[in-house]
């Protein structure tokens, strides 16, 4: 990976994957705590802080899940 992916990928894990699952156990990562986390992410603001984020910045961050669960 790039640095800046790299850094890209470190933001969304430290700004979005942690504060929800951080205390859980990998083991333990349910489809309903994944659902939960979907909803809270859906009603955080974006940059600009008018609106909420994009479907498309959601996907990224559930794929990125995706990817360090399989």
């Amino acid at each position: 990976w790039r640095k800046s992916h790299t850094g890209t990928v470190r933001s969304t894990i430290d700004c979005h994957l942690t504060p929800h699952l951080g205390d859980i156990p990998v083991a333990e990562i349910t489809k309903t705590h994944i659902l939960q986390m979907r909803v809270e992410i859906a009603k955080r603001k974006g940059r600009g802080g008018n609106e909420t984020l994009s479907a498309k910045t959601i996907n990224r961050i559930i794929q990125l899940l995706h990817q360090a669960l399989a």
